[in-house]
């Protein structure tokens, strides 16, 4: 069976790992745990868990302040 696709928000959330210079090994764990995700709204409420550099980074990605994504990220994780 191929792999899963990553949906956008993995993808750039992949991205933000590669550029904070992270393991290969680690980048692919996080990899298989975003495809299990059911849509990028998932996968966004799961950027809670990244640390405030990598936060910054995926915001700028997003073209928003990292406010604007904290902010969103909290609201996802109340609510879903």
């Amino acid at each position: 069976m191929p792999k899963k696709s990553l949906n956008h928000i993995a993808t750039l959330i992949s991205e933000v790992y590669q550029e904070a210079g992270l393991e290969k090994e680690y980048i692919e764990s996080k990899k298989a745990i975003m495809r299990g995700h059911e849509n990028k709204y998932e996968t966004l409420a799961s950027a809670i868990n990244l640390d405030t550099a990598n936060r910054k980074r995926l915001a700028v990605k997003l073209g928003i302040s990292s406010l604007h994504l904290d902010v969103t990220v909290k609201v996802l994780n109340h609510h879903c």
